[in-house]
């Protein structure tokens, strides 16, 4: 067996997950989480939608909180992530967010 190989802190899964809609809830929520590989710091935020405009909002306060930098994110290469990811300059039409 191979031991698992050692990261610097950096190093950041993002993934998000829809929550069931609660029975006193008019809307389902979606948990937006990042998890760093070395030091296993969490971050995580309650959003009402998975949209581009909250991921980019989600990325912006992750890396703002983050008490080291963000090197490399890791995504499963969902829309709501991947695609803030790429957007290099505002595009209102298009629903990118500036990070």
């Amino acid at each position: 067996m191979k031991p698992f190989k050692a990261y610097d802190p950096g190093f950041v899964h993002v993934d998000v997950k829809y929550l069931p809609q609660m029975p006193d809830e008019d809307h389902r929520q979606y948990l937006f989480a990042a998890i760093d590989r070395a030091t296993r710091w969490v971050y995580g935020e309650l959003l009402q939608d998975k949209s581009a405009a909250s991921a980019g909002g989600f990325l912006t306060r992750l890396i703002d909180k983050a008490p080291f930098t963000i090197t490399k994110v890791l995504t499963n290469n969902g829309k709501e992530i991947y695609r803030p990811l790429l957007c290099h300059r505002p595009a209102p039409a298009h629903g990118c967010p500036r990070v």
